[in-house]
């Protein structure tokens, strides 16, 4: 697979709970913070998620983090 095709990628709600490392249900708590990804809806009840946002997210995580500085 190319780099653009795997940054085109769309994840699943599953996906995105395994690369953060949280339960599914917390996925849905994170939608309501406006710095996390807006999925892109394939139908009313099937969000999926850009790979590259959901990266772009763990990255901000990770440069606002006490830890990394």
């Amino acid at each position: 697979m190319s780099a653009a095709a795997s940054d085109s990628k769309l994840l699943t709600k599953a996906e995105v709970a395994d690369l953060l490392g949280v339960k599914k249900g917390t996925v849905d708590l994170y939608r309501r913070n406006p710095l996390f990804p807006r999925p892109v809806m394939l139908s009313t009840r099937a969000p999926r998620w850009r790979l590259q946002d959901v990266a772009g997210f763990i990255e901000s995580l990770a440069a606002a983090s006490p830890a990394s500085k």
